[in-house]
């Protein structure tokens, strides 16, 4: 007996500024950040239906509003700020040494031959910063069998005590192998799961969300993140899908984007 099990868990990034709209560091608040320090981000537990994940994705979401509120502060998710060269230059500082990006992409986009610097007459004036919405996919074949363990023996040792003296204490113990036991068979199961998740699978779904979802979505600028292709693999045997920017947008359009999802898991041949 086997059965398919499909899981889709949300992540998103977001912009922390004060009452005047300033940009600020998201931990110096208490909210989570990746290397890339400028950016607070949330992940969602992954559901198993449509209205699992959009439920934990909103717990968390709520979560973080009402932590900005305690604080005094604003969640911004505008897909994408400018910040001058100076702000640049602290964040580089802050986050030091920042590991490669692990994305991969289907078209072949190199993320490293890119930029999100704003150029005026030949001279950076600063940068564009973007958050991202990440969709997280697993789905694998769990299958279930019943075995019965055969009869066995075996003998339990038995420790007797040995009088030898008139002191009517014993003086010497003796083991005997002389209790003999019979197991009776057991049933047991055994399980065993393996992925869906191919990579003709990831280029399936990615090309798919590329054309369905991303344009929709996508910024008014191009940004250096925010392009078709992206992905990322997971350890736990799935990927995320990488492109689409975090925005008011994609909030208001919770629902339809996950069913999408779910959508083409489903569609997936057994």
């Amino acid at each position: 007996m086997s059965n398919i099990f499909n899981r889709i868990g949300l992540e998103a990034e977001f912009f922390v500024t004060n009452n005047k709209g300033e940009l600020l560091f998201p931990a110096s608040s208490g909210f989570q950040t990746d290397s890339f320090v400028i950016l607070g981000e949330f992940r969602a537990e992954p559901g198993t239906t449509r209205i699992e994940t959009v439920t934990n994705f909103m717990e968390s979401w709520l979560g973080i509003q009402e932590r900005a509120k305690s604080k005094c502060k604003v969640i911004d998710i505008n897909p994408y700020q400018e910040v001058d060269i100076d702000l640049w230059s602290t964040i580089l500082k802050k986050q030091g040494t920042k590991e490669i990006t692990q994305s991969q992409n289907i078209y072949g986009t190199d993320i490293t031959r890119d930029s999100d610097a704003i150029i005026s007459r030949s001279k950076i004036k600063g940068h564009r910063l973007s958050i991202g919405f990440h969709i997280h996919f697993s789905s694998y074949v769990e299958a279930k069998t019943l075995y019965t363990t055969e009869e066995s023996h075996y003998y339990e040792p038995v420790t007797l005590p040995l009088q030898l003296s008139d002191t009517g204490l014993p003086t010497m113990n003796i083991r005997l192998w002389d209790m003999k036991y019979k197991k009776e068979p057991e049933v047991k199961e055994v399980k065993a799961s393996v992925s869906r998740i191919t990579k003709p699978v990831i280029h399936h779904i990615v090309e798919d969300l590329d054309n369905t979802l991303f344009p929709a979505y996508k910024p008014d600028v191009q940004l250096k993140f925010r392009k078709p292709g992206f992905y990322e693999l997971k350890g736990h045997g799935g990927f995320e899908y990488r492109s689409l920017p975090f925005s008011q947008a994609v909030l208001d359009n919770l629902y339809p984007i996950v069913d999408h999802c779910y959508n083409l898991l489903e569609d997936l041949d057994v």
